[in-house]
């Protein structure tokens, strides 16, 4: 064999659009020899709400069947089984109300007090003493002149 020719190389491999030469496709020590990164995991609360939101399959008493929220078939089946004298059941449900009840209420709170305090704003621009007319204007009246009622003294329109 002749040395002097230059030998084939083994693989044949075609570059072009999404095929990089082999020796720039991955940074070294990359460690995801298949290109693309997964996906981050999904929280807890992600996984719960994905499962409480996936559709299953009720039967109710007259044999119908129906496509239930996970969530709702759960909330029905413990309300029958508290019907049915489960304490614990019962006191899950009880706690579940009060819960809602509460963030009801911290909701409720949190809209009062924001409208607490543009009430409290008006009360206080309303309540304040009046300017001095020969004062200039300071602070939020900036914007608006100052009303001279010698001005229209005598006019009668």
């Amino acid at each position: 064999m002749n040395d002097d020719t230059p030998s084939e190389p083994e693989d044949e491999y075609e570059i072009g659009y999404g095929k990089p030469p082999k020796q720039h496709r991955f940074q070294k020590n990359d460690g995801r020899p298949r290109g693309r990164r997964k996906k981050g995991v999904a929280n807890v609360k992600t996984l719960i709400r994905e499962e409480h939101a996936r559709m299953v399959r009720v039967t109710d008493k007259r044999g119908r069947v129906r496509m239930r929220p996970n969530l709702a078939a759960l909330i029905r089946q413990d309300v029958q089984e508290a019907y049915r004298k489960d304490r614990v059941r019962e006191r899950n449900i009880n706690r579940a109300l009060e819960f809602d009840a509460e963030d009801e209420a911290h909701a409720a709170a949190k809209t009062q007090g924001a409208l607490l305090s543009e009430d409290a704003i008006i009360l206080r621009r309303y309540l304040a003493p009046a300017p001095d007319a020969s004062a200039p204007a300071t602070g939020d009246d900036e914007h608006f002149e100052r009303f001279d009622s010698t001005q229209y003294e005598g006019r009668d329109d």
